[in-house]
């Protein structure tokens, strides 16, 4: 009995008690009277679970607010480029007269040619009217 008062002398009153609980202590979970080795692992493992109960929480950052799209530069949206000389160059022009500047803007490529920068959205759009008036076109003919 003072051998299992040693070492239930080094725990906190808190795991003592968790540990010793008829309710959630160790003669629980083995036949008693249970071993001071397996006293000693119950409280360990307790002891632990205070630990990082007790344990300061990380703080979680909150996420900065997505910007409208009118908050975003000229052309940030914008991934294709289309050269000047594209047969498709003047009707991305024509689009972009009227859409938001978030989705377009005129600029070189890596090469140095000169040309208008769209979004994936535009160029596959306007590939899918451009498609679709040509075969409105072939059904008439």
């Amino acid at each position: 009995m003072a051998q299992l008062g040693m070492v239930l002398d080094q725990y906190a009153d808190e795991v003592v008690e968790y540990v010793s609980s008829p309710l959630t202590g160790v003669q629980r979970k083995s036949e008693f009277p249970p071993t001071i080795a397996k006293i000693v692992t119950a409280c360990d493992d307790c002891a632990g679970l205070v630990e990082r109960r007790n344990r300061p929480r990380r703080d979680v950052l909150p996420k900065a607010p997505v910007p409208l799209l009118r908050e975003l530069p000229q052309g940030s949206l914008a991934q294709v480029f289309v050269p000047e000389e594209h047969h498709r160059y003047a009707d991305l022009v024509a689009w972009a007269e009227n859409a938001q500047p978030v989705w377009w803007r005129y600029g070189n490529a890596s090469d140095g040619r000169r040309g208008i920068w769209v979004s994936h959205d535009a160029w596959n759009n306007s590939a899918a009217r451009r498609l679709a008036s040509s075969t409105q076109n072939e059904d008439a003919a």
